[in-house]
């Protein structure tokens, strides 16, 4: 199954993980989809969050276009719509897990309010993939 990843966006168009941030930064990260898999018509996404402090797996569908939804059982529809215009996003991080010939377009929630409020009061939040196992940050790397 394809991935949600959470990328912070380093430079225009250029990738790395939350783990890789330079130290003394303060950018914030974002949710990311492989571009091919959306190209392709790969409908199905496995979306990390936390509930509780839990780790939770749910699935991510698309619809038609470049919109998407997760269905929560407690928390019912909750949807996405993809970025086409960072269609060129690169990941240039040190990850074994990400090739770095794929390109990632940004995905972000239709309803901000919404997700805040399940944010807030329910301790529900979407986290997406990041590759912990990365050691060093990224200025110490390059």
């Amino acid at each position: 199954m394809n991935l949600v990843y959470d990328f912070i966006e380093l430079s225009f168009q250029k990738l790395i993980f939350p783990v890789e941030r330079p130290k003394h930064t303060t950018k914030f990260t974002a949710f990311f989809l492989e571009y091919d898999a959306y190209i392709d018509d790969i409908d199905i996404f496995e979306f990390h969050a936390v509930q509780d402090r839990q780790l939770e797996s749910h699935t991510l569908f698309q619809l038609p276009h470049n919109l998407f939804v997760v269905h929560h059982i407690k928390y019912g529809y909750i949807y996405f719509g993809a970025s086409l215009i960072s269609d060129a996003c690169e990941y240039v991080g040190k990850s074994n897990k990400v090739s770095k010939s794929k390109k990632f377009i940004r995905l972000f929630p239709l309803d901000n309010d919404g997700l805040n409020f399940l944010c807030e009061f329910k301790n529900f939040f979407f986290v997406g993939y990041v590759d912990r196992n990365i050691e060093k940050p990224y200025e110490e790397l390059y």
